[in-house]
């Protein structure tokens, strides 16, 4: 591959930031260079990208962070999302004579609580400088969606494609301009989501999970034929994070044989996974089973050899990292847009099965399954970080966390390198939704990916499918900051000492550092 004709990872000193949103990756710097740190900046960065993409992320979801603490080299983690109502139960499924999530994606049941504002919260509280004020930190995106911000191509195509996720609902207008999907250079405000979100800023979480805005929420799900009540909003407490790690785990880079391995694992360890990766006061078994060299020697044993979200990288002066991850579920989740709100609800509760007896199964004040994952590599020797990642995307993350990696890792590429490569995909290549996965016999080739790998892994029983254009979404989306470290062990050591940044080309991404 030409390098030439590529992107350049974005190299830097001091500090980093990546996202999604050019001007949300700016408001990051800005940030840090205002004396925040890592988690500051990704949280200011990832409201603001709320406000460029909605049908991607939003406070109408959930998030996840992992932290790295460079003073004493810990690594943190918070999660921020909610559990379902309190009358949330499978009889209710039932009577509403539903049988498949997918075909009536915009039914109220499937809005658990919002936990990305209190996430957004509890991550500065705990990690960030306490130089600045979560005024200081949500302004610069109040200010986007009170004055207004461009939107991106990429954006408006997804928007225009997506819309009638949300088209049902009274305020469907909130998210359109002249009753129609912005196109490429519209404008669009948000001037509903900028008073919430000053709101929190002034008065704190009780302004969001009690009052108006919890009863306007509690509200639009009911009006929906959902259960989830104003008090389940008041009542809602950080968790402990979801067990969802356990999914990311002489052959050339993408060759069949390559492609073959790659997605044979993929396929077991989503189908070792169901029992894993639920509510953790459901599991019969710990996580840490799933990371034993004896489990990985079983997953291998299996393989024949022969044969909508957003994410924020950030890291600060003082060597923290900052991996954010934000997500609606699928575009504009449930599509239920609560009065006075100007954001859409998620649909995360789908991914909860409909099978009594399953340990996710449907119910009350239950955590759903999730595929939101950020993360972070340290040093084993030195706990030292080595990057902040994430690739996102529905079933795609752990996906995409796997090759972005293995890029690094194995084949020595950098960061923007890595995110460069042709990705593929175990899965549905027609998904009704970005969270449906479907039958793991199909995989998916970006386009560029050599023609003559088909006939090959057909043989070996993949049922083979290649994406371009639009359909490159289904591929997810990247962010990487790293050290030369992890992708050139022989790296000089002025180059070990900078940050290599990169952005996914599938998205309008941008990776800044001074």
């Amino acid at each position: 591959m030409d390098l030439y004709a590529q992107t350049s990872s974005v190299v830097s000193k001091h500090a980093s930031v990546s996202s999604d949103q050019p001007a949300a990756t700016q408001i990051g710097i800005d940030i840090l260079k205002r004396g925040g740190n890592a988690a500051d900046a990704a949280v200011a960065t990832m409201a603001a990208v709320s406000i460029i993409q909605p049908m991607m992320c939003g406070i109408g979801g959930d998030c996840h962070c992992i932290f790295y603490r460079k003073k004493d080299k810990k690594v943190m983690t918070l999660n921020g999302s909610g559990r379902t109502g309190k009358n949330a139960t499978l009889d209710k499924v039932r009577a509403a004579g539903i049988t498949d999530p997918e075909e009536c994606f915009n039914h109220g049941l499937w809005v658990s609580v919002p936990g990305t504002i209190a996430g957004m919260v509890k991550v500065v509280e705990e990690f960030g400088s306490g130089k600045l004020t979560m005024k200081d930190i949500f302004s610069p995106a109040i200010r986007l969606a009170e004055k207004g911000v461009p939107t991106p191509l990429k954006n408006a195509i997804t928007w225009e494609k997506s819309q009638h996720k949300f088209r049902h609902s009274k305020n469907a207008n909130d998210l359109l301009i002249d009753d129609k999907a912005p196109t490429p250079g519209d404008i669009i405000y948000a001037p509903k989501l900028a008073k919430v979100l000053r709101n929190v800023a002034d008065f704190g979480l009780e302004a969001f999970y009690s009052g108006t805005t919890a009863q306007n929420i509690a509200s639009a799900v009911q009006e929906a034929g959902g259960v989830l009540t104003a008090e389940d909003l008041k009542e809602h407490l950080f968790n402990p994070p979801n067990p969802h790690t356990g999914e990311a785990l002489g052959l050339g880079h993408n060759s069949p044989d390559y492609i073959h391995l790659v997605a044979e694992t993929i396929k077991h360890a989503y189908l070792g996974a169901w029992e894993y990766l639920c509510d953790p006061k459901c599991c019969s078994e710990s996580v840490e089973a799933i990371l034993t060299e004896e489990f990985a020697q079983n997953l291998r044993n299996k393989i024949d050899s022969e044969s909508d979200t957003s994410y924020v990288a950030a890291v600060d002066e003082e060597g923290n990292g900052c991996s954010f991850i934000c997500s609606l579920y699928s575009n504009f989740g449930t599509g239920i847009i609560p009065d006075d709100c100007g954001f859409a609800l998620q649909d995360r509760a789908t991914t909860m099965s409909l099978e009594e007896g399953s340990k996710n199964v449907f119910g009350p004040n239950k955590l759903p399954l999730h595929t939101i994952i950020p993360a972070i590599v340290t040093e084993t020797a030195s706990n030292d970080l080595l990057s902040v990642v994430g690739v996102v995307g529905g079933w795609m993350q752990p996906q995409g966390h796997v090759q972005v990696l293995l890029n690094m890792i194995v084949f020595g590429m950098d960061p923007q390198v890595a995110l460069n490569q042709p990705r593929f995909f175990v899965g549905d290549p027609d998904p009704p939704s970005v969270g449906y996965l479907g039958s793991l016999q199909n995989l998916c080739l970006e386009g560029e990916i050599d023609l003559s790998a088909a006939p090959f892994l057909e043989r070996k029983g993949h049922i083979c499918r290649f994406i371009s254009g639009w359909g490159r979404h289904m591929l997810g989306r990247g962010h990487v900051i790293a050290r030369s470290k992890l992708f050139d062990p022989n790296s000089a050591e002025g180059s070990s000492n900078c940050w290599w940044s990169g952005a996914d080309p599938r998205c309008d991404g941008c990776a800044m550092g001074y």
